[in-house]
């Protein structure tokens, strides 16, 4: 039982470690993309495409695409499945539905331990 003690110290500061980087991550990426913005500003103004490597197109300000939700979703294939004369949309649905998701299959590593 002693080595699963240190796997699981293991495991643990991995984690930890994992997490304060992650931190970190995200502060530098917040900083690039404030870096990018100013530069983008900066780049417009002067009419810059291009600065020593970095085209404005590649640090523009890129617009959040807003998605449906999920009953939004089922919603409006069924109004489509009814319009092009789908008998039972609902199943026709569900099928669809199941097409979408990639099946579970048996962990190959459970049988070794």
């Amino acid at each position: 039982m002693n080595s699963a003690k240190s796997y699981i110290r293991e495991i643990n500061s991995v984690s930890e470690a994992l997490s304060r980087l992650n931190l970190e991550v995200k502060k530098l990426r917040q900083k690039k993309k404030t870096a990018e913005n100013h530069l983008f500003i900066l780049m417009d103004k002067y009419g810059y495409e291009e600065y020593e490597g970095i085209k404005k197109s590649k640090i523009a300000p890129k617009q959040k695409i807003k998605k449906k939700k999920a009953d939004e979703k089922k919603a409006d294939a069924m109004k489509l499945f009814t319009d092009i004369g789908i008998q039972d949309p609902e199943d026709f649905w569900d099928k669809f539905q199941q097409t979408q998701v990639i099946p579970k299959e048996e962990d190959e590593n459970s049988e070794n331990l």
